[in-house]
């Protein structure tokens, strides 16, 4: 097939895109989605999500997060059911994932290979267990890597609000620090994290409520395995030209660990600082810098097989 290259210009800045990365982007987005479709049902929230959808409830169930919402009653119009909803939101993040890693220049065998191994990452496993969360992460990294400086960015930030109104939060946040020098930078995150301090210890009343879970429920495995990415990212990222997105993606993640230790949920953002390490990864490795990452990948991808083989889908 005869390449076709058409120059689409964002920020700035020119990404080439041609008839076969567009193939390859359907085909990547459609293939994981349509893989992990028989496990959806064994999902633990499957059941919440099929009652919001085939009630008709979702609308009030989430009135804030309306992308959310109205996607689960366009779902119940058609007679579907939450299969269908984890299957687009699924799609959704890995579209937007696979649009960015093939932004960069040179891709090629390499992002492809590494792109599979991500999806099947099991910290990625948990994360399409809640479909909300998982599509508005794309969104979140698409208003960070792809649109970033352009006002499309507000628009991906506003379509992540929707689906997930905290990630949307979270995603206006880091966007905006992303342009800060990296001492501002570090003042803001602690900011943020006093500021959640506050709000989960009740000194500031949101009427957030704290849950008594234990470490498995909170998340442990998941932030372990992104302890284990960040000291490879480490590793990997040494005497790298792009140091202020190196040290903005050690912020955020300090950030996330930090989070994590202050409330049960928050377990959820070791994804946000993993996609963020990931991303940055591929912008400026070398070859032999992705092949350590990709044998790095391959060994957590083999752990997710093994999820999916003996349905642990409550992994952390």
């Amino acid at each position: 097939m005869g390449v076709f290259f058409i120059k689409e210009r964002v920020s700035g800045i020119e990404y080439p895109l041609n008839i076969n990365i567009v193939l390859y982007l359907l085909f990547v987005s459609l293939v994981i989605p349509s893989v992990l479709s028989a496990f959806y049902p064994y999902f633990p929230d499957y059941n919440n999500y099929n009652k919001y959808i085939s009630t008709g409830s979702s609308l009030e169930r989430f009135s804030v997060e309306i992308g959310s919402a109205y996607i689960m009653h366009f779902l119940n119009s058609i007679g579907g059911t939450a299969s269908e909803y984890y299957w687009i939101s699924t799609f959704l993040f890995c579209f937007c994932i696979a649009l960015v890693i093939t932004s960069f220049n040179g891709w090629g065998k390499v992002h492809f290979s590494l792109l599979l191994i991500i999806f099947m990452n099991p910290i990625f496993l948990i994360l399409y267990q809640t479909p909300r969360f998982s599509s508005a992460l794309g969104f979140f990294t698409l208003s960070l890597f792809y649109f970033r400086g352009s006002w499309y960015s507000l628009v991906f930030v506003l379509i992540t609000a929707s689906l997930h109104t905290v990630l949307g939060v979270f995603c206006a946040i880091c966007v905006v620090i992303s342009y800060f020098r990296w001492w501002l930078q570090f003042f803001s995150v602690f900011f943020i994290v006093a500021g959640f301090y506050l709000i989960t210890t009740g000194y500031i009343d949101t009427n957030y409520k704290v849950y008594d879970v234990d470490v498995y429920e909170r998340g442990a495995g998941r932030t372990f395995l992104f302890l284990f990415n960040f000291i490879v990212f480490l590793f990997l990222s040494y005497k790298s030209k792009n140091k202020h997105f190196i040290r903005y993606s050690i912020l955020v993640s300090f950030m996330c660990l930090f989070l994590y230790l202050l409330t049960p949920f928050a377990h959820r953002m070791t994804s946000i600082a993993l996609m963020i390490l990931l991303v940055l990864s591929f912008s400026f490795f070398n070859k032999v810098r992705k092949l350590i990452m990709a044998l790095a990948l391959l060994f957590q991808s083999l752990l997710g097989v093994y999820m999916l083989k003996f349905s642990l889908f409550g992994f952390g």
